[in-house]
């Protein structure tokens, strides 16, 4: 990720409409000195603030520890900082209808601490619309407001993984698996020599591996192998039953049978179509 410490800039508010979406601050893993902030009527902007050291973050004053994330809308009453030691934090400010619209369809609960581990999250996109509005005279404002959109999309997938299963990380034994699968296709795989990578028992690992793929272990295999089959297809000096043994099918006939079942078309009239 892309991090500079301790960089902030402040815009001046151009002439333009209060519902025109402008980014009016924004700051990366900034230092403080001692110190909270106490803003009771907001700072009549959308603010996204993350606090990367101890300190309070919400509508009072209380501690709520480092690496707390928080959105608070235009007049949300706002707490921040740390009145004993010095404190980093990271954030933007902007407004307009824009602003409203990213944050409303990013679904992350404002004027709440939240607990996402997104120090890393925070001090990149801060820097890369740091970047943006430093480095040009006039920033590029699609630009801008694409960079926001994913770095919301960023936390709302972070909030999302401590409180929905189907957005849940998938574990690295079953991602180094699933590249064991693709650069060996042309082995033989049971659903027991699938489940000894993960080292776990046949039937925890199919449980496992729907959960985190929505389909079984065997099935997500030949559709793996059916899609490396369409690319191959497009090799053509390689026959239908020699890329059938290269994906691992045994059987040129049952190939060309998944193959038609899964893409509604033959390997053959998809070669014709597609490639031809």
């Amino acid at each position: 990720m892309i991090t500079q410490k301790n960089t902030t800039i402040y815009r001046p508010t151009p002439e333009v409409p209060s519902d025109t979406f402008t980014v009016v601050s924004v700051g990366a893993q900034k230092e403080e000195e001692a110190r909270t902030l106490h803003l009771p009527h907001g700072s009549q902007t959308w603010c996204i603030l993350h606090m990367h050291s101890d300190g309070a973050l919400g509508q009072s004053p209380n501690n709520c520890g480092g690496n707390s994330t928080i959105i608070w809308n235009p007049t949300d009453e706002q707490h921040y900082g740390n009145p004993t030691e010095t404190w980093t934090h990271s954030w933007l400010h902007a407004r307009g209808v824009g602003m409203k619209e990213l944050i409303r369809s990013a679904d992350i609960p404002t004027n709440t601490p939240l607990q996402i581990n997104a120090d890393g999250i925070m001090a990149h996109y801060a820097s890369l619309v740091y970047h943006e509005l430093s480095a040009y005279a006039t920033p590029d404002m699609s630009i801008l407001r694409n960079l926001i959109r994913i770095w919301l999309r960023e936390l709302s997938r972070l909030y999302r993984l401590q409180h929905d299963v189907d957005h849940e990380r998938i574990p690295e034994e079953f991602q180094a698996l699933r590249s064991y699968i693709e650069d060996h296709l042309h082995e033989r795989f049971t659903l027991e020599s699938l489940a000894q990578h993960t080292h776990l028992s046949t039937s925890q690992f199919c449980l496992l591996f729907k959960r985190y793929y929505h389909t079984s272990p065997l099935h997500f295999v030949n559709n793996i192998r059916i899609n490396r089959a369409s690319i191959l297809l497009g090799t053509e000096h390689l026959s239908i039953g020699e890329i059938a043994a290269i994906v691992g099918f045994d059987d040129a006939l049952y190939f060309s049978r998944l193959f038609k079942k899964t893409l509604g078309i033959s390997p053959k009239q998809y070669r014709v179509d597609t490639y031809t």
